[in-house]
């Protein structure tokens, strides 16, 4: 029996730098299937960014990176970066359990009396499973993940921040844009090696190509026929 397949569409993610004296002039627009990656060029030392989400005031974090993926890349490193791990959720339940007054706990593969949580005998891993599904996957392919590692909001002296009502530094988005502050940065595309990008508020946008021209195509199998 032959396999069936059909042609398959994955979106990319275009990233684009301005200004930063001279960055953009060295920086040729690339696209990744994944993710980017954009950090310190010394990882001694924390990012300081401000983050515009579609259009959105922007809001000033320090952090140790930030990490923006397609929805092909929610899976690979942005699932490792922000999903649950059972010994959290294990903590979290625990203590809801003790300030709720139940005191069933964690223990035997569940949490709650009866080894499941709250008795219902669902077990922690469904628990964390369930949880990362709502954190990790959705369903539109033009939308970006970003996750800011490790953020501390930072409200300060540059005019383009607000001081108060820091947004989240994880979510679904368009386009984002992120003004490096501070000392050199690097940027890396789908793990490829780190393209330096120097301080002097350069600014890198990303958004899903539009152009479906420049998606990568490919094809998937959708069983097989006799």
């Amino acid at each position: 029996a032959a396999a069936e397949y059909e042609p398959l569409l994955v979106p990319r993610l275009r990233v684009s730098v301005t200004g930063g004296d001279g960055a953009a002039a060295a920086f040729a627009t690339q696209h990744a299937l994944n993710e980017c990656f954009v950090c310190e060029a010394c990882p001694a030392r924390p990012l300081d960014l401000e983050i515009s989400v579609d259009g959105g005031p922007w809001r000033q974090w320090r952090s140790s990176g930030a990490l923006i993926s397609t929805q092909r890349g929610a899976s690979a490193w942005m699932q490792n970066a922000w999903s649950v791990r059972e010994q959290q959720a294990a903590a979290v339940l625990q203590a809801a359990a003790e300030l709720g007054g139940g005191g069933g706990g964690v223990g035997g593969g569940g949490v709650g009396g009866g080894g499941g949580v709250g008795g219902g005998g669902v077990s922690l891993a469904e628990v964390v499973t369930a949880a990362n599904g709502q954190l990790l996957q959705h369903a539109d392919p033009t939308a970006m993940q970003f996750f800011v590692r490790d953020a501390m909001p930072r409200p300060g002296s540059s005019p383009h921040a607000p001081t108060s009502g820091l947004g989240a530094p994880h979510g679904l988005a368009r386009r984002i844009q992120m003004r490096l502050l501070g000392w050199d940065s690097a940027l890396s595309v789908d793990g490829l090696p780190m393209v330096s990008l120097p301080a002097h508020e350069c600014i890198v946008s990303l958004e899903i190509e539009r152009d479906e021209r420049l998606w990568l195509r490919t094809v998937r199998s959708i069983g097989r026929c006799l």
